[in-house]
């Protein structure tokens, strides 16, 4: 039986190099990101453009491929959607990015330790350790993350954000292989986000030790500020609400998948629309209340349009929950 895992493990095989020269860290509606991602992210990305693109707002890039990883990502120039991200990072023109890992990215990383058993940095040392030592060219592990991130940093990006993905709603997609195949959704997503906070640690700082979020406290120059998108948690917080009918009145919604969902993993044009509020409340550190109802992709083709009350409540939701949550830097 090998040694246990010690902090700073994965630093002398994974530093974070990438430095940047902005004489700040602030990001305006005039700001330009890039978005590092798959399927969970292509249509709120879209339509924080189209939002953006009709407020005067900066530009919003996105490399995605369906069901794939940063790793993945950066092995592939070509992406299924938008424009290569290693050129539009060489542009210089970007000032954020915001990357997301695969749904429930722990499979078959054994031992892997119920949360409730010891202290959750205990069981993310394991999990780092183990994901680190996964295939080095196409399997999941934080050598995409840090390439990504090194790249941007090298190339004036300020500001990077991690994006938590949310597993499908019927369940694991891998019983045999997840070891929490039998916690209910909700439950289980709020794992997956104090992974993603791992991960964000990591960014930071270079090693798994806790950092605060906000921008007093980052560091002077060298290294990016990141930040969580806590998209996870707001699906959840926003299936309580449905689930217990407490929506304003005139909010059309009251089925959670049923409304919210094309599938059982991927939003449609109303729950795209709630999320894409997140990442823009996010990001740009302003209240998306007065964003426009009406949004098309990149071709022109148009999503749903939301009614007043529907744009009304996801505008507001967004916001408080991104102010209310301790890992957004608002």
């Amino acid at each position: 039986m090998g040694r246990e895992p010690e902090r700073g493990d994965i630093v002398s095989d994974l530093v974070i190099t990438g430095t940047n020269t902005a004489a700040h860290y602030e990001i305006t509606l005039a700001s330009n990101g890039l978005n590092i991602g798959h399927s969970l992210t292509e249509q709120p990305s879209e339509m924080m453009r189209s939002m953006l693109a009709q407020t005067g707002g900066g530009v919003a890039e996105m490399h995605v491929r369906s069901g794939t990883n940063p790793k993945n990502n950066w092995l592939n120039d070509t992406p299924g959607a938008g424009r290569p991200g290693k050129t539009v990072l060489a542009e210089g023109n970007t000032d954020y990015i915001w990357i997301t890992e695969t749904s429930a990215p722990h499979y078959n990383l054994a031992p892997w330790t119920d949360q409730g058993t010891q202290p959750w940095d205990a069981v993310n040392e394991v999990y780092l350790n183990q994901w680190d030592a996964a295939d080095p060219e196409t399997g999941q592990n934080l050598t995409g993350w840090r390439d990504w991130v090194n790249l941007a940093a090298a190339n004036g990006v300020t500001r990077a954000f991690v994006y938590q993905p949310w597993i499908d709603l019927t369940g694991s997609e891998d019983p045999a292989s997840d070891p929490y195949a039998a916690y209910a959704w909700a439950d289980r997503g709020a794992i997956e986000a104090r992974l993603m906070g791992t991960i964000r640690d990591y960014l930071q700082t270079g090693d798994h030790a806790a950092n605060n979020y906000h921008e007093a406290a980052l560091p002077a120059a060298g290294l990016l500020g990141v930040h969580m998108i806590p998209s996870s948690e707001f699906l959840i917080h926003i299936k309580s609400i449905l689930d217990a009918g407490s929506q304003p009145a005139g909010v059309s919604y009251a089925d959670f998948e049923a409304d919210l969902f094309s599938d059982t993993i991927h939003l449609n044009d109303h729950g795209a629309y709630g999320m894409a509020c997140l990442v823009y409340s996010v990001i740009y550190r302003a209240s998306p209340v007065g964003l426009p109802r009406a949004t098309a992709n990149r071709y022109g083709t148009p999503y749903t349009t939301m009614s007043v009350d529907d744009a009304a409540w996801w505008q507001s939701e967004a916001w408080a929950f991104a102010n209310n949550h301790a890992l957004t830097g608002l």
